[in-house]
């Protein structure tokens, strides 16, 4: 009893964290710089007298970044609706449900799913995270790798009460504002549950090679979220998910498809809106920015408030 109770505990903390631990852009390469430093990862989006702005956002980070550049809290303070990818009452739900949708429920084990030295792997580096591997053996290949990921990132000191969505939760509430949700957290978990057998075989070999660099990037890719180099983070982005064409089809680019509408929908509305999501959702090619660019759109990005006023050089 006192084992299962701990264990309950164990993931009771980290689910809050496994589902901003997929795309953290694991892919990020050694020495890369920002070239330009002075963007924001913040986007305006206009259709004649309508403005939505989109804030692409890091779900887990340490809380020295705080506070953003001034531009972003004036982006927000003057917004009448805050849009995330989950609303308030579907966050509180979410660790729950992730545990519910990430366990095996009918006697089926781990084993049934993972080849035998993939798994003797991934209960070796459980135990070294303090994850017993009896707990392992109880869960779906796609949650034992979020779990890992996000142990070693939680004994690194980034938290998701600091990312971006929760900062935002947190002001958005203290203000009174109105939110909304683009999905539900069943849309999330159902995106990942529903991988194929081979996707999260896949997914749990590549968590276990890039366990070791995953501190030292998610440090690097904060830097180049802190100075808007969407280059580099498209870049990133799309080596975090080479060899794995279920995953980014089923967490970002059909999700990116429907979340447009709706962010036309609050263009339509009138309202300011300001909407918050993964950065992932926001560069390269098939990504928000660049649907709604597609549909004829006008979106730019904006400079921080400091390199804006420094002059023609930025």
């Amino acid at each position: 009893m006192m084992r299962h109770l701990r264990s309950r505990r164990i993931l009771g903390a980290v689910a809050p964290l496994a589902l901003a631990t997929v795309l953290l852009g694991w892919g990020a390469r050694d020495g890369s710089s920002p070239e330009q430093p002075g963007w924001l990862p913040l986007w305006e989006v206009t259709d004649g007298s309508s403005t939505v702005h989109l804030l692409g956002s890091i779900h887990l980070l340490r809380p020295d970044v705080y506070p953003l550049d001034p531009t972003i809290y004036e982006v927000f303070d003057s917004a009448d609706v805050v849009a995330f990818e989950l609303d308030a009452a579907e966050l509180a739900q979410a660790a729950t449900a992730m545990m519910a949708r990430g366990m095996y429920q009918s006697g089926r084990t781990i084993a049934d799913d993972l080849p035998a030295d993939l798994l003797g792997e991934l209960e070796r580096r459980g135990q070294e995270l303090s994850l017993p591997p009896a707990m392992v053996q109880g869960m779906k290949p796609w949650f034992a790798a979020m779990t890992l990921s996000a142990l070693v990132l939680q004994r690194a000191g980034f938290d998701g009460a600091s990312g971006i969505d929760a900062h935002f939760h947190q002001r958005a509430a203290a203000a009174g504002k109105r939110t909304m949700g683009l999905e539900t957290a069943d849309d999330q978990l159902s995106a990942l549950d529903g991988l194929s057998a081979e996707a999260q075989v896949m997914f749990v070999r590549r968590t276990l090679a890039d366990l070791d660099s995953a501190v030292a990037k998610l440090d690097h890719s904060t830097t180049l979220w802190q100075a808007g180099d969407a280059d580099a983070l498209a870049a990133l982005m799309t080596e975090s998910m080479r060899g794995q064409p279920e995953l980014e089809e089923r967490l970002l680019t059909n999700r990116n498809r429907q979340w447009v509408p709706q962010i036309e929908a609050l263009l339509r509305g009138g309202e300011r809106a300001m909407v918050i999501v993964g950065l992932a959702h926001l560069v390269g090619e098939g990504s928000v920015v660049d649907l709604l660019e597609k549909r004829g759109y006008t979106v730019q990005r904006l400079r921080a408030r400091e390199a804006a006023g420094v002059g023609a050089s930025h």
